[in-house]
């Protein structure tokens, strides 16, 4: 008998690993692997087995120790599995056996097994090869695949690439783990390419990123293997990165990849995958992070223009139309077409002198909402100096507390943060201010948590500066119309904030997400006092109205949306109405509200 959680006898995850995922790629030869299957096969190995938690486990350490004592520990950890590793090098079938039993009955404080390296067995390295290749071929447990895999990352050898691939495919730490070995052996671009093809979303960007430590020759060679329509779909997986990886900046390679697919056939670029990642990297290359690959002078220009050219082909638009009236809530189709009206629009690229402000909004379906782009010569100044995100939203930046506006007193600006928060992985900022007898306004510019760095210093001609940033501060072309909606509400408010204060309210903030584009989220607090005690209680209500969204913003149609919410507040208390969303149980029923909260 088991208890819960544990495994029986019959279990099938005493399949090895290897052979369960093996099993599921020849099952699906050809585009991406089932995530539920393929989660299934991980949750599986990480699940406890009969006897887990015996005296073999890690030493117990319940304090929160300082930074010195964490490293001594994870040094004894790692000589602990040493000590139980070490006795598998005679290579014998039964050590190796009783090292996996070891493994997998072995119950470790993190969940996973310390990094083991194979300089920590003192051990020949072909014996170190036996011991990881038969943890990784017949481990049924995370514990056994991931120590073979920390133990392959320096000693793999280039006919363990199918094996290293086909464990990639299983993503989250067993993919990173194998990926990471697998990008040391020479001449694996292709296998990485193809662990890119098969995996999720989610865990493509530890895989790109090993392509992007590839030799530039090796992403050539590869390209030229390619189909066009598998070089749409690389570069769809370079816009998948976070940020902006340090590898990426000036790699030939990947600039290839880029002109290829400015070169795509007309009647490939047609189709609606490709379609849209031609409109995303035409963005890229002006005025983000792609305009920083190692592009010749002159290519990075003749390249935009090359993706204009085919967005603004007329059968393209007509394709577009011609989809767009069989779903016409599509919001990336709606998308599209406004990145085609842009094209038509557009004159052939030149890049700024001084300083210059765009707004990158990309395909709802990736995710990602609006971002301000900051070029300096033509050069984006966030991607080149910040790796852990993007610049901030249009509203942050332009307009919240005088935006980027250069005063003779210095002001400071978030330029950019990172998925997380500033608190966590720091931000970009940048201290800006005018210098009057020179004509200038002058920017510092810091990542918060890289102070031995020190700033880095601009300089902008003022008058220049002023129209510049006067212009993007009012320029709202780039809004879909649930996003200007929730503009025009905001302002509506801070210009009338009885409306919300004779309910004893306070705005929180109002906007649109790139994902939910025909929603727009109204956020207020109760009570709304501008400085609260930390103790006192509140909660957050959530307002959401529609705006649908469509190619061209009916200003009209927006602005009725927005009479209609503001005549709702002058007839009715919000927070009779609309759900709280924010908060606690305590400060609910102190404020007389039911917890949870009751949809509405």
């Amino acid at each position: 008998m088991t208890t819960s959680g544990e495994r029986s006898a019959l279990d099938p995850g005493l399949v090895p690993v290897h052979h369960r995922i093996r099993d599921l790629i020849a099952k699906y030869p050809e585009g991406p692997l089932p995530e539920a299957e393929v989660k299934a096969i991980s949750e599986s190995a990480r699940r406890p087995f009969p006897g887990s938690g015996d005296p073999l486990s890690e030493p117990s350490f319940n304090d929160r120790p300082d930074l010195k004592t964490r490293i001594e520990r994870r040094r004894a950890a790692r000589a602990f599995l040493a000590d139980i590793v070490r006795p598998a090098g005679s290579g014998v079938a039964a050590d190796l056996e009783r090292l996996s039993e070891r493994l997998r009955h072995n119950t470790f404080r993190s969940g996973r097994p310390p990094a083991l390296e194979a300089s920590d067995l003192d051990l020949p390295a072909d014996r170190i090869h036996t011991i990881a290749l038969h943890l990784l071929r017949n481990g049924v447990s995370n514990a056994e695949v991931l120590t073979g895999l920390h133990l392959m990352a320096d000693i793999a050898r280039s006919d363990d690439a199918d094996l290293l691939r086909e464990l990639a495919m299983l993503g989250q730490d067993l993919g990173y783990y194998a990926v990471r070995a697998l990008g040391r052996l020479p001449g694996s671009a292709p296998h990485l390419l193809k662990v890119a093809e098969r995996t999720p979303r989610r865990d493509r960007t530890t895989v790109v990123e090993g392509l992007a430590g590839q030799p530039d020759a090796d992403i050539e060679a590869l390209l030229g293997s390619l189909s066009p329509k598998q070089t749409a779909s690389l570069a769809e997986m370079l816009l998948c990165l976070p940020g902006t990886p340090r590898r990426l900046i000036g790699h030939q390679g990947f600039a290839k990849v880029v002109k290829v697919l400015a070169e795509t056939p007309r009647d490939l670029s047609r189709h609606p995958a490709v379609l849209v990642t031609i409109a995303r990297v035409w963005d890229e290359v002006r005025y983000g992070r792609f305009a920083l690959l190692g592009f010749a002078p002159g290519e990075r220009e003749a390249t935009a223009e090359s993706l204009r050219m085919l967005l603004r082909a007329p059968e393209v638009a007509g394709d577009v139309e011609r989809a767009l009236a069989r779903h016409p809530a599509s919001g990336t189709l709606i998308w599209v077409s406004r990145q085609i009206g842009r094209a038509v629009l557009a004159e052939p690229e030149t890049m700024p002198s001084g300083i210059a402000v765009r707004v990158i909004v990309p395909d709802p379906g990736n995710g990602g909402d609006a971002r301000t782009q900051l070029l300096v010569d033509g050069v984006p100044l966030i991607e080149r100096l910040f790796n852990q995100g993007f610049g901030d939203s249009p509203e942050w930046m332009l307009q919240r507390q005088g935006g980027l506006r250069a005063t003779v007193e210095p002001r400071e600006v978030r330029l950019a943060e990172p998925d997380c928060t500033e608190g966590c992985c720091g931000a970009l900022r940048a201290r800006i201010w005018r210098d009057e007898k020179a004509g200038l306004v002058e920017w510092e510019v810091r990542h918060t948590h890289r102070s031995k760095e020190g700033p880095v210093r601009f300089s902008f001609d003022a008058a220049a500066y002023d129209t510049e940033i006067a212009r993007a501060a009012s320029d709202f072309t780039w809004e879909w119309p649930a996003r200007r909606a929730a503009r025009l509400l905001r302002e509506r408010i801070m210009a009338e904030p009885e409306l919300l204060s004779r309910w004893e309210c306070g705005l929180g903030w109002v906007s649109s997400w790139n994902r939910e584009r025909s929603t727009v989220q109204f956020y207020f607090n109760y009570p709304g006092r501008e400085s609260e005690e930390e103790k006192q209680p509140w909660l957050q209500f959530r307002y959401a109205f529609e705006v649908p969204d469509a190619v061209v913003v009916d200003d009209t149609a927006v602005t009725a949306a927005v009479e209609r919410v503001v005549a709702d507040l002058r007839s009715a208390d919000p927070k009779t109405v609309k759900r709280h969303s924010g908060g606690s149980r305590e400060h609910a029923e102190a404020l007389g509200f039911p917890w949870p909260p009751r949809n509405r």
